[in-house]
C-alpha cells in the first residue's frame, strides 16, 4: 500500500516486458527489482503470470434487473403507487421469469430516485375528539409535574 502523498505507480506493459525479458535472461527477482526500482513483490507477481498485458481482476457481475425490467417497475409504480416490494418481486417473475429479490428491487428503485413505503393502516378513532382531549390532558399533566420540579425519565422498552 503506497504511503500517504506518495503516487501509485502501476507498472506499464513496457515495464512489464523488460521483466520478463531479464527474467528468460537468467536474472532472480531481487536484481531485476533493483535495477528497475520496483519492489520484488511486483516482480514476483508479474512473473507467476507471465505475460506484459495487464488484466483487470475480476469481473462485471450480469445484472438481473434489466432496462426492460427497470422500465415495467417504473410504469407499475406510476400506475399504482401502493404496491409492494413483494407484489413486483411476484410479477417479475411471473412477467419475465427472473428471480430477485426485493433488496435487489428496492435498489433498483431507489437508483431510479423511486422509493416504496409499507402502508399502514391507520385507525378512525386515532385522531378522534375524544383521544385529542386525552392527549392534551396527559401533556397538562406532564408539563405541570415538571413545572414543580418533578424529573421525568423515559423508558424504552
Amino acid at each position: 500500500m503506497p504511503r500517504l502523498g506518495m503516487k501509485y505507480h502501476k507498472t506499464t506493459e513496457v515495464e512489464r516486458t523488460r521483466i520478463l525479458e531479464a527474467r528468460a535472461n537468467g536474472q532472480c527477482p531481487y536484481a531485476i527489482g533493483k535495477a528497475h526500482g520496483i519492489p520484488r513483490s511486483t516482480i514476483t507477481s508479474i512473473l507467476k503470470r507471465d505475460t506484459a498485458k495487464y488484466e483487470r481482476r475480476g469481473d462485471h457481475r450480469q445484472a438481473k434487473i434489466t432496462d426492460e425490467i427497470k422500465a415495467y417497475l417504473e410504469e407499475r409504480i406510476e400506475a399504482k403507487a401502493d404496491c409492494t416490494l413483494r407484489e413486483l418481486k411476484d410479477e417479475i417473475h411471473v412477467f419475465f421469469n427472473v428471480d430477485v429479490t426485493e433488496q435487489a428491487i428496492g435498489n433498483a428503485l431507489d437508483g431510479m430516485s423511486y422509493t416504496v413505503k409499507e402502508l399502514r393502516p391507520m385507525s378512525v378513532t386515532v385522531n378522534n375528539d375524544v383521544n385529542k382531549n386525552k392527549r392534551f390532558e396527559y401533556a397538562q399533566k406532564i408539563m405541570g409535574l415538571q413545572g414543580n420540579g418533578h424529573r421525568t425519565y423515559w423508558m424504552d422498552e
